[in-house]
């Protein structure tokens, strides 16, 4: 049996274990923060050092508040990213799934996005978001096509086509309330 990753999306860039030493790694690919630890460094070195007192450490203070307003920002944009993926992780989709009175039939139930599995139908309606990769099998279009916004993606506003295959559409009929079936 092949195991496939699950469906839950994560983009923010820390866990709450990773975060100080990821964070602080970043500050220091910068170069003007490596350059100022060297110069503040240096002034605290008292025979190197063109400043006398406690003035030494002024570069390197200036640089920690720097670096702590740094810290700061970029900790309130990762939890506010975690808390925007674990809504999304949270939403409901619609997914076909085999009936729970082991009838043998088949259903369509509410399901997290995080418990979406590889090769799971599911029915998206028209203006829903959807944080999974994808094949049009049908639409509501008589041709199969199917209109998506990936601007949280790639930042295109841009409506992309996209269609399902012929072979499969044609396989479609309009039921009486007017949406598509199978045969």
């Amino acid at each position: 049996l092949m195991q496939f990753c699950d469906n839950y999306e994560r983009t923010c860039k820390y866990t709450a274990l990773s975060f100080l030493p990821l964070a602080i790694q970043m500050q220091f690919r910068r170069a003007a923060n490596c350059y100022f630890l060297l110069i503040g460094t240096l002034y605290t070195i008292e025979s190197v050092s063109p400043v006398q007192g406690m003035t030494r450490f002024g570069t390197i203070g200036a640089l920690c508040v720097v670096i702590l307003a740094s810290l700061l920002s970029e900790g309130l944009q990762d939890l506010s990213r975690h808390r925007q993926d674990t809504a999304m992780n949270a939403k409901q989709c619609q997914v076909l799934r085999d009936r729970s009175d082991g009838s043998g039939g088949k259903e369509w139930i509410s399901v997290r996005w995080r418990d979406v599995r590889v090769g799971d139908l599911l029915k998206v309606n028209q203006d829903e978001q959807f944080p999974a990769d994808f094949v049009a099998l049908a639409s509501d279009n008589r041709d199969g096509r199917v209109y998506i916004e990936t601007a949280s993606l790639d930042g295109e506003t841009n409506l992309k086509v996209y269609s399902a295959k012929k072979e499969i559409v044609s396989l479609m009929e309009t039921h009486p309330s007017g949406q598509f079936v199978g045969h």
